[in-house]
């Protein structure tokens, strides 16, 4: 009897190395999805026919959710990374997407959402229309009243 205990023994050693590697391996986090890489837009940036000021605020929308903003409006220019879907920002870009751009909350442009793409766009925004008031004057409209 003793002979089959060693023998059972010798076995069962083996197989706990086993059994503790594989639950090792199984225990490791599994890999993260490769990130996807965004969609960038860039040019030049004018109001009517003069360069934008620095400052203004150019914002990128998919769906109604905002998903990127300019990183930079200088001399004229801005560049806008648009944000993938993913668990940093759920409901972001996702291929063929329609990407809405605005300035100063003006729709200036609409392009589509290509992981990794990178196009220049220049873009416009329409000043407001001066009308005649009143005595000769100029200026932008108001509403009046409610």
């Amino acid at each position: 009897m003793k002979g089959l205990y060693k023998k059972i023994g010798m076995l069962a050693i083996p197989a706990v190395i086993a059994l503790l590697i594989v639950s090792v391996i199984a225990e490791q986090p599994k890999p993260s999805p490769v990130p996807v890489i965004p969609y960038a837009q860039y040019g030049s940036l004018l109001i009517g026919k003069r360069p934008a000021p620095d400052g203004i605020k150019v914002e990128a929308f998919i769906s109604g959710l905002s998903c990127g903003q300019a990183s930079q409006t200088k001399n004229g220019l801005y560049t806008i990374v648009v944000r993938a879907n993913d668990v940093t920002r759920p409901g972001c870009g996702n291929e063929g997407d329609e990407v809405i751009i605005l300035a100063e909350g003006q729709e200036i442009d609409r392009s589509v959402w290509h992981s990794g793409q990178i196009v220049r766009e220049d873009l416009t925004i329409n000043p407001p229309k001066k009308i005649a008031i009143e005595g000769g004057q100029s200026g932008t409209p108001t509403k009046v009243g409610g």
